[in-house]
C-alpha cells in the first residue's frame, strides 16, 4: 500500500501485517456458509475487497 494513502487513513502498518481478531459474526458467518455447503444450498461464495 501507498505511503501516502497510509497517512491519510492514519495507518502504522500495512495490510499484510496486521492480525486477523475473529468476532462473534464471523463465527457465525462461517458456521453459515459450511452448513449451506453441506446442504447443498451454496452455489458460489465470492470474495469481495472491501
Amino acid at each position: 500500500m501507498r505511503v501516502d494513502v497510509m497517512q491519510h487513513y492514519g495507518l502504522t502498518q500495512p495490510f499484510s501485517q496486521t492480525g486477523y481478531f475473529e468476532t462473534e459474526l464471523h463465527k457465525q458467518l462461517l458456521k453459515d456458509i459450511k452448513g449451506a455447503i453441506q446442504e447443498g444450498r451454496l452455489i458460489a461464495c465470492v470474495r469481495s475487497c472491501w
